[in-house]
């Protein structure tokens, strides 16, 4: 839940882009949030810092090419932020995604190596 969710109660378009970020990252690591934080017992912010490459899900390493992995660690930080009015609107959040998007299929039409996490 957003801080400001469980701080005041307060329920806003912001706190589902706070929560969208939690999927995510989930997603990327594969591991349920609360298994995310009892590993690293840090904060959203540390977590991000510190998210490298073998943190993210086995099935998408050597899928995601590293610009598009960094635009998804820029979503996720940008979701996280503590002040809901930090976060970005879920539409600039789709044309990030968006964008990821395009990164990935640029980088798969023009790399032929295995530079993928």
């Amino acid at each position: 839940m957003a801080p400001e969710n469980i701080r005041d109660g307060i329920l806003t378009d912001k706190c589902d882009v706070y929560s969208f970020g939690i999927v995510l990252l989930e997603v990327i690591c594969a591991n349920p949030i609360y298994t995310i934080l009892e590993e690293m017992y840090e904060t959203n912010e540390e977590i991000l810092i510190r998210l490298q490459a073998e943190d993210i899900d086995p099935a998408l390493a050597g899928n995601i090419a590293p610009v598009c992995y960094e635009v998804y660690i820029d979503i996720i930080r940008r979701c996280l932020k503590l002040e809901a009015n930090e976060r970005p609107t879920m539409g600039e959040v789709e044309m990030l995604l968006e964008h990821a998007l395009t990164l990935q299929q640029e980088a798969e039409a023009t790399d032929t190596s295995d530079d993928y996490l």
